[in-house]
C-alpha cells in the first residue's frame, strides 16, 4: 500500500426521484460502467429509499423508484448500515 493512502469505501446514494426521469438512463450507464464494480452500497431514494441488492442500476428509473424525494429516508438507511 502506497504510504499515506487508506482504503476507499464508495457509497452511492442516488437520486431516484420523478425529476430525475430525463436523465436516468445516462446517469445509469455512467454509474454501471464506471462506478459500479468498485462501489461497497448502493442506495437509491424517491418517496422511499432501498438499500440495493447489488451495485448495478436498472436503466429503468421505475425499478429504483420514479417518485416523490425522500433525501432523509435515505441518509436514515445510510445510518443503519453504517451502525
Amino acid at each position: 500500500m502506497v504510504e499515506g493512502v487508506k482504503n476507499k469505501i464508495i457509497i452511492g446514494l442516488i437520486d431516484a426521484s420523478g425529476s430525475m426521469g430525463s436523465f436516468w438512463k445516462d446517469m445509469a450507464k455512467f454509474w454501471n460502467q464506471s462506478i459500479a464494480e468498485q462501489a461497497n452500497l448502493l442506495i437509491t431514494f424517491s418517496q422511499n429509499a432501498k438499500i440495493e441488492d447489488h451495485p448495478y442500476l436498472d436503466e429503468n428509473i421505475k425499478k429504483h423508484g420514479g417518485g416523490m424525494t425522500n433525501i432523509v429516508d435515505a441518509f436514515k438507511k445510510l445510518e443503519e448500515r453504517l451502525e
